[in-house]
């Protein structure tokens, strides 16, 4: 779907707006559009005419010229629409149309257009505008997203869908050449520019996640995929499992650090976590919290560490400063 609302949304919608169960050929619709200043070739509006025709009920009586006309004009969705119902749209198509699959999205496809067409036909200018006015995006700095191949990201989430299993390729990082797998796929998780398959390979009981841009050449079996019954894809994210551990243990360690002023007060807006405390020092504040030592944890220690040194646990703190030195060196080293 184009993302921007256009005339072409309105002349469909005004074409829609003319169909019912008696038959209209394009020359006629041409001519009643002209009524309404919308002036268009013939041309135009037959090939709006099988464009809409793929998204709604239309069909033509097959005579010369075709007249065409609506199965079921009552469902069509722009003669229940209204401000709320079309900004959501517009707004489904920004975020939540890259996840779904071509099936779902097709499904969408007239929603959304009749939305766009309804906003410029309200003359909702302001509203119109919504989704240039209000943004989501992730925090950090943002790499760019990896290459990957549609049509093998709609086989995954068919497979997901279906609760299938696949056969598929898989390139590990460690690996010069991929390896044939078979996957029982539990849900798929978009974190910024990374999607990730969870499930396990077959034979083993371990979950695990697998960047979808390293799956080649996935076909769906016809074998069940075994998901276990406890399996929740929020608890598998809220319980850190997503976040790459930094020890072999995943269990949760009471951290504390010294920071400044500013660092206090981003905590206070944003907390490490729910048991977060803090305490007077000299020259700022210690916080103490308790978290999953994960790589992420230590990338944003490493981040503010201008603004927190760690305190405890010993092991991190060492583990820290060792990093800092050997950055230090490389540094140091390159201006050699």
């Amino acid at each position: 779907m184009n993302s921007n609302s256009n005339p072409s949304s309105v002349r469909k919608l005004a074409i829609l707006s003319k169909l019912s169960r008696h038959p209209v050929t394009a020359p006629e619709l041409m001519e009643q559009l002209s009524t309404e200043n919308i002036n268009v070739s013939l041309r135009t509006i037959q090939r709006d005419l099988i464009e809409l025709s793929e998204l709604f009920s239309l069909v033509n009586d097959g005579s010369k010229p075709k007249g065409w006309y609506c199965e079921n004009p009552e469902g069509l969705p722009f003669s229940k629409m209204d401000l709320t119902t079309a900004v959501t749209f517009i707004m489904v198509e920004k975020y939540l149309y890259p996840m779904l699959t071509k099936s779902m999205q097709h499904s969408l496809d007239s929603y959304i257009l009749m939305s766009k067409a309804f906003l410029v036909e309200q003359n909702l200018r302001k509203e119109r505008l919504w989704n240039h006015k209000i943004v989501a995006i992730n925090s950090g700095f943002q790499l760019l997203p990896l290459n990957r191949d549609n049509d093998d990201l709609e086989v995954l989430y068919q497979a997901v869908l279906q609760e299938k299993c696949l056969r598929l390729d898989h390139q590990s990082i460690s690996r010069s050449n991929p390896k044939r797998y078979d996957f029982h796929p539990y849900g798929v998780v978009i974190r910024g520019e990374r999607t990730y398959l969870i499930g396990h390979f077959d034979g083993r009981q371990q979950t695990v996640k697998l960047l979808t841009q390293r799956i080649t050449n996935p076909v769906i079996s016809n074998l069940t995929s075994q998901i276990p019954s406890d399996f929740n894809l929020s608890g598998f994210i809220d319980s850190g499992q997503l976040e790459e551990q930094a020890t072999q243990s995943d269990e949760m360690i009471m951290i504390k650090l010294w920071i400044d002023d500013v660092l206090k007060r981003l905590l206070e807006e944003t907390p490490l976590s729910l048991c977060q405390e803090f305490d007077n020092d000299t020259g700022g504040y210690i916080v103490t919290a308790q978290v999953t030592d994960t790589i992420g944890f230590r990338g944003w220690l490493l981040s503010m560490c201008n603004r927190a040194t760690v305190l405890e646990p010993l092991y991190l703190r060492e583990h820290i400063e060792q990093t800092l030195m050997a950055a230090v060196g490389h540094y140091r080293g390159g201006q050699n």
